[in-house]
């Protein structure tokens, strides 16, 4: 299971991503915009699952309804789908805020 180490701090949180007592990655999160940001999973703990795992218990943790996200980090893209972001990126887009899509129906 994957654990966070909070630095407390008023209108967002710096959080230490560990897996034991190893750190294996770091987020920020925007209290009152339920914003994710600075999301990464270390090098050495990539493509082991860690990034989805961690993704998911900040969302549940945090109610995270919003991403700022690299467009040209094809990897954080595609785990973000995976979790229902949805963003358009048009022709010279760099950084981009995207949004928990919506699903009709749901």
């Amino acid at each position: 299971m994957i654990d966070f180490k909070l630095k407390d701090v008023e209108t967002y949180q710096d959080i230490d991503i560990l897996n034991g007592e190893d750190k294996i990655g770091k987020a920020t999160i925007f209290i009152e915009q339920n914003q994710l940001s600075n999301f990464e999973i270390y090098t050495p703990y990539q493509n082991k699952g860690y990034g989805q795992i961690a993704l998911k218990q900040l969302i549940e943790t945090y109610g995270i309804k919003q991403l700022y996200v690299d467009m040209s980090n094809e990897r954080a893209l595609h785990i973000y789908k995976k979790f229902n972001f949805d963003f358009e990126c048009n022709k010279g887009c760099r950084m981009m805020t995207i949004q928990v899509a919506v699903k009709e129906g749901k």
